[in-house]
């Protein structure tokens, strides 16, 4: 990455940087030794599967190891923890936990190629410091440590001595691939800023710098190549069709004009594996209809309704970041019209990596992981907080130094307040299940087939606690059908199905033969109440009633 003639720098020696390393590494740790305790109970849908897969590893369980769905990496970390006997949620939160330091390893390093140094240095990795720590306690999945391997990646290839360097193209194709491992997403993600920036390097170049900057090009994409062909293979061979994921087709067709959503709302599916949780595990996009944007005008029109909405929760998602962050895209657009030739060459990377980071997902769906918290736009909040600094230094000439300290701890704390108020908020997340599971567990026996009324995803999360295998649900609750309508823009797509009567649900359980069915509060239909005559005693400390089923 070029550094603009605005901004001298002075390279800092390595005991420097090391010191201006440790206060947020220790002010990361902090926070989350603190709030630990508060979240050592949260699992989820995904984790609970990234999890599962780990154990299928260690127990040498290969079909249902090689998922086609779940990226690998995450998984893969998780390995030689639960070999050693560590329980799967532990091992998934330290893995969580891990991937928060090289997130802020990573982004030192980019904001070193930047040319940040000193306070804007200290500041943005504070905050950084925050927002990871907020998110490697609230969500375990491989979100944090993809954001991590593309910040490292970035600092590679931004790098003003990139072409210089004799393996920094390989060195880019190794990082893209632990990417792709990482989530699927990075293979896109790579190919398109790996081949558009080696580009530009090619055009800006000449003579000796020009055919290194080809080389770098063409070697790093050979190792890219190499390193992923063996998995895309594994997955092409399950899918029976060359693909580098199944996931890509599942949320294509998620957010079809047809689709209803996640299915798994609507009725019971069995795991996907004899050794699993539940089909969330390795969901078949079979299970939800196909189409296509070309197929016809309706098709478009919802392409286009899609497109519409998810770019206003992109700027809502930016918004809701920072008060600055509008204000900072703004800016980085206007920063682009009054820059030096090198500085526009700059200024074109941050925007060509802005703008490639959530493109894939603007089209198919934004949700909120998706979004500020998933790893792609956490990529983009961070470069436009990047920005945002190096805009106060230019204004900086005019203040006095106090002035600088609170312009700069301003935009700090604009960025870490939210993620702050979400770890304060999402404390004991889980806890009640996990409560409600030591109730259960004296009743039901572990391998017990699992049902319940309503609250899929809680349903899941007391199966892995009683470690029983889940399969689903009755019926769809009212706040499951509304995040349907934010998967889809259409208020009734043609493909949601018939809710299932009393009868038909009794029938639906005998034949999953069901031994547990638990109903939480807002179960919107129980079976027939022949079905519900052997009831667990679970006194108090829950809200949740259960019933032993008798086939």
């Amino acid at each position: 990455m070029e550094v603009v003639s605005s901004y001298p720098v002075q390279a800092a020696s390595f005991p420097r940087r090391t010191t201006a390393m440790i206060g947020p590494f220790m002010a990361y740790l902090l926070i989350v030794l603190i709030f630990y305790p508060f979240y050592r109970f949260l699992n989820g849908p995904d984790a609970i599967s990234y999890i599962s897969i780990a154990r299928h590893y260690v127990r040498g369980e290969w079909p249902e190891a090689f998922n086609p769905y779940w990226s690998p990496l995450f998984s893969w970390l998780m390995v030689p923890l639960i070999g050693s006997g560590m329980p799967g949620l532990a091992a998934a939160k330290i893995v969580s936990i891990f991937s928060g330091f090289i997130v802020l390893w990573s982004l030192g390093r980019l904001l070193r190629v930047a040319g940040l140094s000193g306070i804007y240095f200290s500041a943005a990795l504070y905050t950084a410091a925050i927002m990871a720590a907020s998110f490697s306690l609230s969500w375990i999945t491989p979100d944090l440590i993809s954001a991590a391997v593309v910040l490292w990646y970035l600092s590679v290839v931004l790098s003003t001595s990139y072409v210089k360097q004799r393996h920094a193209g390989l060195l880019c194709g190794l990082i893209g691939a632990l990417g792709y491992f990482a989530k699927a997403y990075n293979f896109y993600f790579f190919l398109a800023h790996f081949t558009f920036l080696s580009i530009l390097f090619w055009a800006r170049s000449e003579g000796e710098e020009r055919r290194r900057a080809l080389r770098h090009f063409g070697f790093g994409l050979a190792l890219f190549a190499v390193i992923c062909a063996p998995w895309i293979a594994l997955v092409s061979a399950q899918v029976h069709r060359p693909a580098i994921s199944s996931a890509s087709e599942w949320n294509r067709r998620l957010v079809g004009p047809d689709s209803p959503g996640f299915p798994q709302f609507y009725r019971l599916f069995p795991p996907a594996g004899p050794d699993a949780f539940s089909m969330w595990e390795n969901p078949s996009p079979s299970l939800l209809p196909e189409w296509s944007v070309l197929g016809s005008a309706r098709n478009l029109r919802h392409e286009r309704a899609l497109l519409t909405t998810n770019l206003r929760g992109l700027f809502a998602i930016l918004n809701h970041s920072s008060v600055f962050g509008l204000a900072a895209l703004f800016g980085l657009l206007l920063w682009g019209l009054s820059r030096t030739p090198d500085g526009h060459f700059l200024w074109l990377q941050i925007l060509l990596t802005v703008t490639l980071v959530p493109v894939g997902y603007v089209f198919l769906t934004l949700r909120d992981r998706y979004g500020w918290n998933n790893r792609y736009l956490w990529v983009a909040i961070f470069l436009v907080l990047l920005t945002a600094f190096l805009d106060v230094h230019v204004i900086s000439r005019g203040l006095s130094t106090i002035g600088v300290y609170l312009a700069i701890a301003g935009v700090a704390l604009s960025f870490a307040i939210s993620p702050m108020l979400d770890l304060v908020r999402g404390r004991n997340g889980g806890r009640a299940l996990y409560e409600a599971s030591v109730v259960f567990n004296r009743q039901i026996p572990a391998g017990s087939r699992l049902a319940s009324c309503g609250q899929w995803n809680d349903g899941l999360g007391l199966a892995y606690f009683l470690n029983t295998p889940y399969y689903g649900v009755t019926g769809i609750t009212p706040d499951e059908a509304e995040f349907r309508s934010i998967l889809n823009p259409i208020p009734y797509p043609k493909g949601v199905p018939q809710a299932l009567t009393p009868d038909e649900m009794k029938e639906s359980l005998r034949a999953n033969l069901i031994d547990y069915l638990v109903i939480f509060p807002d179960c919107p239909l129980e079976p027939s109440s022949d079905l519900l005559a052997n009831p667990i005693q679970t006194g108090s400390s829950t809200n949740l009633k259960a019933y032993k089923l008798d086939h």
